[in-house]
């Protein structure tokens, strides 16, 4: 058992100062941008601002960062102008190391590219992202990647799948971690959870503790950011709407033209249909409270969950309405499990 104090949520980042793109009206404003080189190219820039529903106002930041495993990847920071260092990523030129501290937020977003008529505001899902408190330039003791700290309670049974960049067989699952806010001469005390997706290898020596839904653990680990399919009723709405739109456009396009077209419609089809998650793979994991669980004890309580899942579907659609009135209640879609278990998609 380790000694020392645990931290409940807590990132740090060693990365490479990348440039995403923003739009011509964008680039009047924002610092430090890089025009665009040719033609159909958009310029780029290293911070961008963005504004939510109620007027308020975060800058974003893209790190390039090694994962556990190798792969490299993009993860973007949010922050606030008043984080420790913020002006640092206006002054930086692309390609420079900094480090970041920060926490994982679990957030609920909505994507208006699923929105296929004018009522409909998009597709609801919930995403990690890193909320960065402080952004220096990397020292020398600094090693490039992205380092997690959690302490939490197993939240669902673990899913045994195969990893998608390395032949490496892996047990994903959810850890609940509780964030608490709270503010110098205030008795305010405000929780909030985050569901973090969890990956460990099956075969280590840790895994067991992981595995059991309820168990209260400690876990050290790095992230890394992974493709995975999206499936849906949503999904399908939006795939048919845009091949509907597609067979349209072709209607008098010339051959360069038609193209050019079709890469670009290919690449929305694609991007409707796929997306990128961030987990955390952990590499040591330690129980606080509960009981470890074999590889095999695991498989069985997935089955269990699984079957009562089914069980709980099945009732809601035999049961019957009251006096015809109540609306028969729907099998929970791909979108409200992600909702809770990140892992599940």
């Amino acid at each position: 058992m380790t000694t020392q104090t645990p931290r409940i949520n807590q990132v740090r980042i060693v990365g490479t100062l990348d440039t995403q793109t923003i739009s011509r009206r964008d680039a009047a404003s924002l610092p430090g941008v890089i025009p665009a080189a040719g033609r159909g190219e958009r310029p780029r820039a290293t911070v961008t601002r963005r504004f939510n529903a109620v007027q308020g106002s975060e800058q974003r930041a893209v790190l390039q960062v090694a994962s556990p495993f190798g792969t490299p990847f993009q993860i973007t920071l949010h922050l606030e102008a008043s984080v420790a260092g913020c002006a640092l990523l206006e002054s930086s030129p692309p390609g420079t190391i900094l480090a970041a501290t920060g926490e994982l937020e679990w957030v609920q977003i909505t994507d208006p590219r699923y929105a296929v008529d004018i009522d409909d505001r998009g597709r609801r899902s919930s995403e990690l992202i890193v909320r960065a408190h402080t952004v220096e330039l990397a020292g020398d003791d600094d090693q490039p990647g992205y380092d997690v700290w959690l302490e939490g309670s197993v939240l669902t049974t673990p899913r045994i799948l195969r990893h998608p960049d390395r032949p490496v067989l892996i047990a994903a699952t959810t850890v609940r971690v509780t964030i608490e806010h709270t503010r110098p001469g205030s008795r305010a005390r405000i929780t909030e959870p985050a569901n973090v997706a969890v990956a460990i290898p099956v075969d280590h020596p840790d895994a067991p503790n992981l595995l059991r839904p309820g168990n209260q653990v400690i876990i050290e680990g790095m992230l890394e950011r992974y493709l995975v399919p999206l499936r849906g009723v949503e999904i399908e709405r939006a795939v048919a709407a845009l091949d509907a739109g597609w067979q349209q456009e072709q209607a008098g396009l010339s051959a360069q033209a038609q193209r050019d077209a079709a890469r670009r419609y290919a690449r929305q089809r694609r991007r409707l249909q796929e997306t990128t998650r961030t987990r955390v793979v952990a590499g040591y994991v330690e129980l606080v409270s509960g009981t470890p669980a074999s590889l095999d004890e695991a498989q069985e309580l997935r089955a269990e969950s699984q079957r009562r899942r089914r069980e709980d579907r099945r009732g809601r659609r035999e049961r019957p309405t009251e006096r015809n009135e109540a609306p028969e209640e729907q099998a929970p879609t791909n979108d409200s499990i992600d909702a809770a278990d990140p892992s599940a998609v």
